[in-house]
């Protein structure tokens, strides 16, 4: 069990909620709620004397970050959970999954020790801090952010616990995760292909020779009963893993339709893992080297 630790308090933008509240184990919850988080950037011209602050006149620099925080997610400080996150990464959890459910848009750019709603009211500064404020992402923004629905949450219910304890028994799996998680963070397409290809080698590749075959055999059979879909999904697959290296060798072409698929795939796979609540093992990997192999929970 935890330690005690201070309730949290994950300010979440980038989708809304379609409850008032929803419960998770433990005592987590999401609700509604609202705040906006805004950081102008200042300019200043002259060097501060030693201890001092910079001497005006200051000048807006007409930039800056900004969000519209809609949900929140409570931690409390007690929360009850053998073998499991502390409280901040259970907020970037539960954060992560909905990335993976509902939008990869979907962020935590503040955390506070009290409720968002009660820091208007709160005597002196809050104690917030601040997290995922990355601006430019690989993937493109949509007109309005989208609503966490009741069918996501029943989704969320049923892997939150049970794929948070996954990621903490498989090291593998955990940053084969995290690497789909930032991915689209990333500067450059070529960048992003090499983060999600070096996911893929954490999950199937069992050796450092003859890797293009391994991706495309082991994972179009993780995916697809025998037949000719799955033969489809190997030739692409290895024309994929070719591309990283490509990407890896310096060459730009077709990066980006390349990592859009690339991304895709390794969302299906993830899937597919928090569904059967199973990381494949090294036996597993190589019977699905085997033709005609057919991919099975143990």
């Amino acid at each position: 069990m935890n330690q005690m630790q201070a309730d949290r308090y994950g300010g979440v933008a980038g989708a809304d909620l379609e409850p008032l509240e929803f419960l998770l184990p433990g005592g987590v919850a999401l609700r509604r709620t609202y705040a906006h988080l805004m950081a102008h950037f200042i300019l200043a011209f002259k060097r501060p004397a030693p201890g001092s602050h910079h001497p005006g006149p200051w000048k807006s620099a007409n930039a800056g970050l900004s969000f519209d925080v809609e949900v929140e997610i409570f931690v409390p400080g007690d929360l009850a959970l053998n073998d499991w996150f502390d409280s901040l990464n259970t907020i970037w959890w539960t954060a992560a999954l909905l990335r993976l459910r509902v939008s990869p848009h979907i962020r935590v750019p503040v955390v506070s020790v009290d409720a968002l709603a009660t820091l208007e009211e709160l005597k002196g500064d809050a104690r917030v801090s601040v997290l995922e404020i990355q601006q430019r992402a690989l993937v493109e923004e949509i007109a309005a952010p989208p609503r966490i629905s009741g069918a996501d949450l029943d989704w969320l219910t049923s892997r939150w616990l049970s794929g948070g304890r996954l990621y903490r028994e498989h090291a593998n799996f955990a940053n084969a995760f995290m690497a789909f998680d930032q991915s689209i963070w990333t500067s450059a397409y070529g960048l992003g292909l090499v983060q999600l290809w070096g996911a893929f080698e954490l999950l199937f590749a069992t050796s450092r020779y003859r890797k293009t075959m391994q991706m495309g055999s082991r994972i179009s059979a993780y995916l697809e009963p025998p037949g000719e879909s799955r033969e489809a999904l190997r030739i692409h697959i290895e024309s994929l893993y070719e591309s990283r290296s490509d990407a890896a060798h310096g060459n730009p072409a077709g990066q980006d339709e390349s990592f859009f698929a690339s991304y895709s795939l390794l969302k299906r796979v993830i899937l597919k893992i928090l569904a059967e609540n199973y990381v494949l093992s090294v036996g597993d990997l190589e019977r699905l080297s085997q033709p005609g192999a057919e991919h099975r929970v143990h």
